[in-house]
């Protein structure tokens, strides 16, 4: 079985073989680069690429496209040393077989293998926690966008301008309406909201500014 480690240190890369263990079932192949990697891809199939996220000149997310498009049946394994990196979300979107966090490669590497062997996946349990988290964090914007979209054109505008911070008076007479229009505004937000209170609306508006300015329409209503 060939495998290809891509990490930008080489004790980092000695210590994933050392993982193996004396075992004469693999061969190995190294890279500290996504183009190194490219060129030992272009001459060699491989069966598992082990790649670090972060490298000198890309991502083990652009090289782990590269592999799908022109090696599709080789396994892919992320190895990282934390679960916060922006890029993370990014492979959600693209096909692999398993993650690590570095700190774990000593104990978790051969449980690993053996798995996507089997055509399983395999997640270290932070990372797991981290979909989990980020499932839940989607489920909660769908949610959000979801009510917002219930709302007219004026009513998210006024709700863009209390996320903005803005009293009655002022949202009032920036749109040219009187405060009583306003107030008939937000009553009728929160109802639609399921919010009850003005604090509550306010609190809701501020969390939710950047999702309320992505449905923001670029008219008001007539």
């Amino acid at each position: 079985m060939k495998i290809l480690i891509v990490d930008d240190h080489p004790i980092f890369r000695l210590g994933i073989i050392s993982a193996f263990g004396n075992s004469s079932n693999y061969t190995y192949f190294e890279a500290s680069t996504v183009k190194q990697a490219q060129e030992i891809l272009f001459t060699n199939r491989v069966d598992i690429a082990l790649l670090d996220i972060d490298l000198p000149d890309g991502t083990g997310i652009i090289l782990a496209k590269y592999i799908c498009k022109n090696q599709p049946s080789c396994k892919i394994v992320f190895i990282t040393a934390h679960t916060n990196n922006n890029s993370i979300s990014e492979i959600l979107d693209i096909e692999y077989d398993g993650f690590l966090l570095k700190e774990n490669v000593a104990t978790e590497l051969k449980a690993c293998i053996e798995k996507i062997k089997g055509d399983e996946k395999y997640l270290s349990p932070e990372f797991e926690a981290f979909l989990k988290e980020k499932h839940s964090t989607l489920s909660r914007i769908k949610e959000v966008k979801s009510k917002i979209s219930r709302l007219t054109k004026k009513e998210k505008h006024v709700l863009a301008m209390i996320a903005q911070g803005k009293s009655t008076p002022q949202i009032a007479e920036e749109l040219f309406n009187s405060i009583k229009t306003i107030e008939n505004h937000r009553t009728n937000i929160c109802n639609k909201l399921e919010i009850s209170g003005s604090n509550n609306l306010i609190i809701f508006a501020l969390e939710n500014r950047e999702l309320i300015d992505e449905e923001l329409p670029k008219q008001l209503d007539e």
